[in-house]
């Protein structure tokens, strides 16, 4: 019998494992910024703005490939382009399983390879044009290693999609550690943005052998697999893509218009204000996005339990878990954003010359918390198999796109026109999707959820205060 076990073990992995996360980028960061030019620091986030472009090559498999396993994984004997097949039987279907999985493995091959090409082309291009020659190597290096990361990348679906989200974490600890030492040592050796690259490239590598190893171990899933042959595989694997492609291509849509809403202003700083610029900007931004991603760890930790609920018609305990997750999401991120200002003279004082306008900074924060807001109502719609927002948002990404470079060029705005015109057009995405989600799926008013997520935010830090107290009078 196969559930989505997610207990609070896993809640805490998933901080700890985000706060391993979070806090090796901001040591990365201060690294960064003391070894490295405030140009090649902007070139940087030039290069993971790039990667993030081809990225959205995945066009939403990832998202829809762990839904679909946590389907499978659940009981589930068949899969639907749309909406859920209801199953009270939790017995894994392994001949299935095998299916996916391996599906996954021949999108992935094919995504990595076209990834790969364009970053060593048209990725070569910008980044000469933008800087110098000087930095094509450091580019080479970190396009493999974008390449292989995308290739393994659906090892982080699997273990996602069957809950073993400390397994998950676990890996990503280790491969940040491996990432962050890697990346001090090559700079003290002096080999610049090259080395940032290189250990960029081993910290894919190693979060990779990792993952397989603890996917195969987790409740003997290798060994099951194994025992499984599937005649006729690779049909059967075409005719499994075609069904996940139906609402696949709308998460693709969803990751380009997530992309357009924050990567892309970083590659239209570069192109029309500069890289210092660009500099600046990024570092805001990728502290903003810090804040959200450790704000939405209870969400991201207990998604796939919400797809369990889905699949199963249990309402009432996706109200009560989302709820919370939810309040969560909130509470958290008013304290981390007022932490987070901290940030701001301390990168000051490891580089006096690097500034960080405050006011826009606080702006930012606005902007991502805004996005991150709707965004998981989203997240929980899509927990059916359904993606109503999909038009909506890619609308949304290009008119603030559009505004954005019209600003720039009609208005003395200059970067302000990056954060003003985001948090302009998301007013109406913040008022529509938590608004359908309420009403359509949960039925209850924002003053029950946020009762209802108090009280169990209230039950969740009540429960860890009284094993504390225990254990110190024991």
């Amino acid at each position: 019998m196969a559930h989505v076990n997610i207990g609070k073990g896993d809640l805490i992995w998933s901080y700890v494992g985000t706060f391993f996360r979070v806090s090796s980028n901001i040591l990365l960061l201060p690294i960064i910024i003391s070894y490295l030019t405030e140009s090649e620091v902007g070139l940087w986030y030039v290069f993971a703005s790039i990667s993030q472009f081809v990225i959205l090559f995945d066009f939403g498999f990832a998202p829809s490939f762990a839904r679909n396993i946590a389907y499978i994984w659940c009981g589930a004997k068949s899969l639907n382009r749309e909406s859920l097949v209801s199953t009270s039987d939790n017995e894994t279907d392994w001949g299935e399983f095998s299916i996916i999985l391996h599906s996954c493995k021949y999108v992935y091959l094919f995504i990595s390879v076209v990834a790969l090409i364009i970053l060593f082309s048209v990725g070569s291009i910008y980044i000469v044009k933008v800087s110098s020659i000087t930095y094509i190597y450091a580019w080479l290096v970190y396009s493999v290693a974008v390449f292989l990361n995308l290739l393994y990348c659906y090892y982080n679906s699997f273990l996602r999609g069957i809950g073993a989200i400390a397994e998950s974490n676990k890996s990503a600890i280790f491969s940040k550690l491996v990432q962050l030492i890697l990346c001090w040592l090559l700079l003290e050796l002096d080999f610049g943005l090259l080395g940032v690259s290189m250990a960029y490239l081993l910290s894919g590598i190693t979060s990779r052998f990792i993952s397989k190893y603890l996917f195969d171990r987790y409740e003997n899933i290798g060994q099951q697999l194994r025992n499984i042959v599937v005649d006729s595989l690779f049909t059967k694997c075409m005719e499994r893509i075609k069904i996940i492609w139906h609402n696949s291509s709308k998460e693709g849509l969803v990751t380009l218009s997530n992309y357009l809403n924050s990567q892309a202003n970083t590659l239209i700083c570069s192109y029309m204000i500069g890289l210092t610029a660009t500099g600046s900007y990024g570092v805001s931004l990728q502290i903003a996005t810090l804040v959200a991603t450790v704000s939405s760890i209870p969400f991201a930790t207990y998604q796939s339990k919400m797809q369990e609920y889905a699949i199963s018609n249990k309402i009432e305990s996706n109200k009560k878990l989302f709820s919370f997750a939810i309040v969560s999401f909130v509470l958290g991120y008013i304290v981390l954003a007022f932490g987070s200002l901290l940030s701001i003279p301390l990168i000051h004082l490891v580089k006096p010359s690097f500034a960080i306008d405050i006011h826009m900074f606080l702006v930012i924060l606005l902007q991502i918390f805004l996005w991150s807001y709707y965004g998981l109502f989203c997240s929980f719609i899509s927990s059916y198999n359904k993606l109503p927002y999909t038009t909506t948002f890619i609308v949304s990404s290009l008119i603030t796109v559009v505004l954005t470079i019209i600003l720039i060029k009609c208005t003395q705005l200059g970067i302000w026109a990056l954060v003003v015109s985001p948090i302009i057009v998301s007013i109406y995405n913040v008022w529509k999707w938590p608004s359908y989600v309420k009403n359509y799926y949960l039925h209850m008013s924002t003053l029950q959820m946020l009762r209802q997520g108090t009280l169990a935010l209230e039950g969740v830090i009540k429960t860890y205060v009284s094993k504390v107290f225990n254990k110190n009078y024991i």
